[in-house]
């Protein structure tokens, strides 16, 4: 099981949603926007870059725009720290957040439907349902995710966040708005009946995954913030009840990130922000908050 769960923990937690085939560069035109946005102060820079966290090679290279806020900051910011991803430390955190006690497993927490779903899509991975049995359903649902994600060829590699880490080690400070800790304990915060949720409408979206994640793409490179909030919260609009886990995943982390972010405007510092592309557009985002507190807020 030991195995299974370590496995587990880096394709949920390194994140997530891994070609070593690079194709070759395409050129970007320099008058496109990027998703990238920008946000001052008398005395501090703010870039923030939605980021894609797993990606293929075509995705770059990234707009000029995008690599010269970076080379301008002296500071990258990040959803965690990369040096929280400890291989017993992970393991240990999902024995204690994503597990069932001994006494309890999955097809004892959810219908009899669901567990059927579950067990065909296992199959189909050609993966044995059995080690996972005592697995939470949220934990299933990013598991199978990022395991589809990986046959289609996408890789954290070539993901955003990696991206910029790998450049900044050892010549930029680098810091983070939230722990490990802090997004598992998130997950699991959800009811037995919104976590079952999830997986359902996870499981349902899985064969339509190959076209989102390219349509994602598409939109990203062309600095589309209404595209991208189209294809992330399409399915708050499709199954109502999983609004209350948009909330907690979005809205709220939305505006912990925002205050962290109206901390770094009061410093004498430049800040290169990379978050998930869903945490910068639409109502209630970090552009949207920050606008509301009277910056100016610039997509670039």
């Amino acid at each position: 099981m030991n195995s299974v769960i370590q496995r587990t923990a880096f394709l949920l937690l390194l994140f997530v949603f891994q070609s070593s085939c690079a194709s070759a560069p395409k050129q970007v035109p320099s008058a496109q926007k990027s998703f990238l946005w920008s946000v001052r102060s008398e005395t501090a820079t703010v870039y923030l870059l939605g980021s894609i966290h797993v990606a293929k090679p075509e995705l770059y290279p990234l707009h000029p725009n995008v690599e010269a806020a970076f080379d301008q900051s002296d500071t990258l910011v990040v959803e965690i720290n990369p040096e929280e991803f400890d291989r017993s430390r992970l393991q240990s955190l999902f024995m204690q957040y994503g597990t069932y006690p001994q006494t309890e497993t999955l097809d004892r927490k959810i219908s009899k439907e669901t567990y059927t779903l579950v067990e065909q899509k296992f199959q189909q991975a050609g993966m044995a349902m059995e080690p996972f049995s005592r697995f939470k359903p949220w934990v299933l649902a990013v598991m199978l995710q990022s395991v589809e994600l990986q046959r289609l060829g996408f890789d954290k590699r070539y993901g955003i966040d990696d991206h910029f880490i790998a450049q900044a080690r050892g010549k930029k400070q680098i810091t983070a708005f939230e722990t490990v800790e802090y997004q598992v304990g998130l997950f699991d915060s959800f009811s037995d009946r919104l976590q079952e949720l999830f997986l359902r409408y996870t499981l349902s979206d899985l064969n339509l995954l190959a076209d989102q994640m390219e349509s994602i793409m598409k939109g990203w490179r062309a600095g589309d913030g209404g595209a991208i909030e189209e294809l992330i919260f399409r399915s708050i609009k499709d199954e109502p009840e999983l609004k209350p886990v948009y909330e907690k995943l979005i809205d709220e982390r939305n505006l912990h990130m925002a205050s962290d972010i109206e901390a770094f405007l009061k410093t004498e510092h430049r800040y290169f922000v990379v978050v998930g592309a869903g945490h910068l557009v639409g109502p209630g985002s970090i552009v949207d908050l920050l606008r509301k507190k009277g910056y100016v807020v610039e997509q670039m």
